[in-house]
């Protein structure tokens, strides 16, 4: 396998083996670890590691990497700061929250997901001395990471059953009992709101400038999945859409469908709706930013189907992995990882459903 994970559509991306492209469905992780069984690469574990400031909302923008890489059944570890000081003098932390996430990931796929602190001197990432940008190889956190990244490709090639290691089973008991401090409820979160599904039509029509009309014939073609859960969880946040690739939008959604609405491996496992509305008055339309930046312009620009002449060699592989996989890989993340964790999206003039 390539150090560098290629480009969706390219010749080199097609050696990738299929679990492999399961875990960038949504988004690229920092690392993959795997080991060679007759002649394919098998992932091990997906590494992320961040020195982003731990607050709520950007601790959480990594969780599709994680939720990607347990649906494909491959393990995962996100090393992040405890504490960063910000450019105003304070010392941010990362909360337990995180913690309760990661430990709904790992329960509804039965695949670990770990968390590991990067490490800090007061809120200053501590480096390492000989890998620039890398945390300190001989912090304690760091130590313990490799500690699981070993055990995890021990258990792989020896075909152990990782849950039979005693350092993972302490590694997630630590993890649950850090979850079990926190206190995560839907009125913590003032981008979120929730209704019951049978006001869904009132709430559309006292949020939205869609007509009556408009938003009543979407509601009678709803599926029925969506129609008989009784409650809709409405995630509003105030940010652009594809600014800094919504970042950390992107990922708070992804976190609220695990830890409300989820209930099983599959998006249709949910015990509430989830919708996405943005409510930033420069996009709340469909036509303002989604429209144009998002799907049209993937049309415009990236779309292999729009040739109508011989392709050159380069789009012959396009449109092979086109015809395999859609828009799947090589889409823009916010359009991947929405439409994959909203039940809708709506906008002022539109809706989406999935």
């Amino acid at each position: 396998m390539p150090s560098v994970i290629p480009n969706p559509g390219s010749a080199d991306f097609l050696n990738l083996p299929e679990a492999l492209k399961k875990i960038l469905r949504l988004d690229k992780p920092d690392l993959i670890a795997t080991i060679e069984v007759g002649g394919i690469d098998v992932p091990v574990v997906s590494i992320e590691i961040t020195t982003t400031t731990p607050q709520s909302q950007h601790a959480k923008q990594r969780i599709p990497r994680l939720i990607a890489a347990a649906e494909t059944g491959v393990p995962s570890l996100y090393i992040i700061l405890n504490r960063k000081r910000g450019n105003d003098g304070r010392n941010y932390s990362l909360g337990n929250d995180l913690y309760h996430g990661v430990n709904r990931i790992r329960q509804i796929n039965n695949v670990p997901v770990f968390i590991y602190h990067y490490p800090d001197n007061n809120g200053v990432p501590d480096h390492d001395g000989s890998f620039p940008n890398q945390p300190n190889l001989n912090a304690p956190s760091i130590q313990n990471a490799f500690r699981t990244i070993d055990t995890l490709i021990s258990c792989k090639i020896n075909q152990q059953d990782i849950n039979a290691s005693a350092w993972i089973q302490a590694e997630i008991q630590r993890h649950q009992n850090q979850g079990n401090l926190a206190n995560v409820q839907i009125q913590n979160f003032d981008t979120l709101a929730q209704i019951n599904t049978s006001d869904l039509g009132s709430f559309l029509r006292q949020n939205t400038n869609m007509t009556a009309r408009r938003i009543q014939q979407t509601i009678n073609k709803l599926p029925d999945r969506i129609s008989r859960r009784n409650q809709t969880i409405v995630f509003r946040p105030g940010g652009r859409l594809f600014e800094h690739a919504n970042d950390p939008y992107s990922g708070m959604l992804a976190f609220f469908d695990y830890v409300f609405c989820r209930t099983g491996q599959g998006v249709e496992d949910r015990v509430k709706n989830l919708i996405y509305m943005p409510v930033n008055t420069n996009i709340h339309n469909i036509t303002d930013e989604f429209c144009p930046s998002g799907y049209s312009n993937f049309w415009q620009n990236s779309c292999p189907f729009r040739r109508n002449t011989v392709p050159s060699v380069n789009d012959q592989f396009k449109i092979s992995h086109h015809l395999q996989y859609g828009c799947v890989f090589t889409k823009i993340k916010p359009l991947r990882i929405l439409g994959y964790f909203s039940d809708m999206i709506v906008f002022q003039d539109s809706m989406l459903v999935f």
